[in-house]
């Protein structure tokens, strides 16, 4: 999802591109015209996917090149509607790692674990089921 950015996010994605070619009808991008934030660029980008999870993952947000294939292999394993992983936040003098426990929750026990910060509310260390 390209957000009408100034930054040349989309100019890497398509020399990424250039390199897996085999890959290329696999993406989409989507453009906005104007910027309108990224609630609306999510929104926009749920409405155009078609896979079965989403995973956000921003451009200037770093993932590990396997995690997406992890969180969805136990995904199916477990029929899961997320999957969590652990993460580390990167400061200039130091590195703070944070581990996300969580088992089995509902979906209702889950949005009680955001509202009351018992888990980040970040999304790209999460793979969600699309119809969720």
């Amino acid at each position: 999802m390209n957000d009408a950015t100034p930054v040349d996010s989309v100019d890497k994605l398509q020399k990424v591109m250039l390199k897996y070619p085999e890959r290329k009808n696999n993406i989409k991008i989507i453009h906005h015209a104007l910027n309108r934030g990224s609630a609306a660029s999510r929104n926009t980008a749920l409405e155009g996917s078609t896979g079965t999870y989403i995973s956000v993952v921003d451009s200037d947000d770093y993932i590990d090149p396997e995690i997406i294939e992890i969180q969805y292999n136990k995904a199916v394993i477990e029929n899961a509607d997320i999957v969590i992983c652990d993460f580390s936040i990167e400061y200039p003098d130091r590195t703070k790692n944070i581990y996300e426990i969580v088992s089995e929750y509902k979906v209702e026990n889950f949005k009680n674990m955001i509202q009351h910060d018992l888990i980040y509310s970040s999304l790209w260390n999460k793979l969600v089921k699309r119809t969720l």
